[in-house]
């Protein structure tokens, strides 16, 4: 089997998830439609082994990687979501932060085409290619860790008092 071709694996599905999207609790609540027996139990009784504070960055991770570790990290431990199971699966997130940082320093040091062949046909270089897959894959891992409106629709997260995120200090 060839690797190369998609043969050697089994493609991924792309259909939608089935059934209506689930609306946020926030909003059963405004319209009176909650009820205890259907709602799901939020992120934080899911994990109750959930960190107090973020490890180090893995020492294997680039600047780019380290600043979204420290940054997204530190949100999700104030959100009582990051367990010590998910650190492998944010290292992965960051490594592919990483990855589009790098792509696009050659992107902008060769620019985005090549030419291929005694045609010269344009074709892009092989950077915008694994940059647009990394950027696929820092999207599924964000909405793995409900990081957008749609993806938090299916995690409910109750930050508690003595949990804030870090403010910013501006300089």
């Amino acid at each position: 089997p060839n690797i190369l071709n998609g043969t050697f694996f089994r493609k991924k599905s792309t259909m939608a998830k089935r059934g209506a999207k689930k609306k946020p609790a926030a909003l059963k609540k405004a319209e009176g439609t909650t009820r205890k027996d259907r709602d799901s139990p939020t992120a934080a009784e899911l994990a109750a082994g959930s960190l107090n504070e973020l490890p180090v960055a893995p020492k294997d991770l680039g600047t780019h990687g380290k600043k979204v570790w420290n940054e997204f990290g530190a949100e999700l431990v104030a959100c009582g979501i990051l367990v010590l199971l998910d650190l492998t699966a944010l290292k992965l997130l960051c490594e592919q932060f990483d990855i589009v940082a790098w792509c696009d320093k050659k992107l902008n040091e060769y620019g985005d085409v090549t030419y291929v062949g005694k045609s010269e046909a344009i074709r892009p270089r092989p950077e915008c290619v694994m940059k647009g897959a990394a950027l696929d894959r820092i999207r599924r891992w964000v909405c793995e860790f409900g990081g957008t409106p749609a993806s938090r629709t299916s995690i409910n997260v109750h930050i508690s008092p003595e949990k804030t995120i870090p403010q910013r200090q501006r300089k």
